[in-house]
C-alpha cells in the first residue's frame, strides 16, 4: 500500500523537461511584457544627448574652445588654423558686399541718385520761377518716381483760341521760362501740347491732334531762335488724350488746355 502511494506521488512530480519548459514560457512572457523598457530608455538617452548638444552650442565660446583644443603650447601654424565661427554681423556684411557687387544694387543706386538729382532740379526750377515772377502763370512738379520735372503753363497765355501762332504778348513769359530751363543743359526738353475735348475741324486744323502738335512745334522753333540747343528739344501733341481735370465745365477745360515743358535726362 505504501509503495502504491509513493508511485502515485512520483507520477505527479514534474520531471526535468517539464521544469525547463515552464521556465522558458515564463521568460518569454516577461520579454513580451517588459521589452518596451529598452526602447524607451534608448529614446530618453538620445533626447538627453540632443539637449546637451543644443545647450553646448547655444553657449559656444570660440576663445575657450581654441584654448582647450590647441592647448597653451600651440604653435603659430596651429593658431592660424583655429576654428572661426561666423557671427550674424559678419554674415550680413558678406551678403551686403555680394549684393553691392550685383547689377541689381548698381541699378538701385543709380535710380536713387537720379531721384536725388531730380529733387534738386525741381527746387532750382521753382526758385527760378519765383525769381522770374512766374508763380501766377507757371507751376513745376514731378512724378512719383522722380524721373522728370514738369513745367506747366496754360495755353491761353500763349495762344489765341483755335490758333497755333505764339501770341505777341506771350514772348515775355516764354523768355522768362527759357531763363529758368536754359542753365540745366544736361536735361532734354520735351514740349507737349494739350487741348480740351471740344473738337475742332478747320482747314488748318482737322482735329485737336494737329492743333496741339503745331502749338508744341511753334514753341520749339521759338526756343531755338532764342538760342536753346535744338539737340535738347522735342515737340509732341497729345490733343485731349491726357486731361488733368474733367472736361465738364469751362474752368476745368481751361486747365486741360495747356503746354508742358518736360525736363528729363
Amino acid at each position: 500500500m505504501e509503495k502504491l502511494q509513493l508511485r502515485e506521488l512520483s507520477d505527479d512530480t514534474p520531471n526535468e523537461d517539464d521544469l525547463l519548459n515552464i521556465l522558458s514560457d515564463e521568460e518569454s512572457q516577461e520579454s513580451v511584457s517588459g521589452g518596451w523598457i529598452l526602447t524607451y530608455a534608448d529614446l530618453i538617452t538620445v533626447l538627453l544627448v540632443l539637449f546637451v548638444m543644443l545647450q553646448t552650442l547655444s553657449d559656444f565660446n570660440v576663445k575657450k574652445f581654441n584654448s582647450l583644443f590647441f592647448g597653451h603650447f600651440a604653435t603659430e601654424e596651429k593658431l592660424s588654423r583655429r576654428i572661426e565661427v561666423p557671427t550674424m554681423e559678419s554674415v550680413i556684411l558678406e551678403d551686403y558686399k555680394t549684393y553691392k557687387s550685383d547689377g541689381a544694387y548698381t541699378s538701385f543706386t543709380r535710380f536713387r541718385d537720379e531721384q536725388q538729382e531730380i529733387t534738386k532740379l525741381l527746387e532750382q526750377v521753382r526758385k527760378g520761377i519765383k525769381t522770374q515772377k512766374l508763380r501766377y502763370y507757371v507751376t513745376a512738379t514731378t512724378d512719383s518716381d522722380k524721373s522728370y520735372v514738369m513745367i506747366k503753363i496754360r495755353s491761353g497765355l500763349l495762344f489765341k483760341s483755335g490758333a497755333a501762332a505764339v501770341s505777341a504778348g506771350a514772348n515775355d513769359i516764354i523768355n522768362k521760362i527759357i531763363k529758368v530751363i536754359q542753365p540745366h543743359t544736361e536735361y532734354s526738353i520735351n514740349i507737349r501740347g494739350h487741348t480740351d475735348n471740344i473738337p475742332i475741324k478747320t482747314k488748318q486744323f482737322p482735329s485737336n491732334w494737329e492743333l496741339s502738335s503745331i502749338r508744341a512745334t511753334n514753341l520749339l522753333r521759338y526756343l531755338i531762335d532764342q538760342g536753346v540747343d535744338p539737340m535738347r528739344l522735342t515737340a509732341t501733341g497729345y490733343a485731349d488724350l491726357i486731361p488733368i481735370s474733367k472736361n465738364n465745365n469751362a474752368t476745368n477745360r481751361a486747365k486741360n488746355r495747356r503746354v508742358e515743358f518736360m525736363l528729363k535726362r
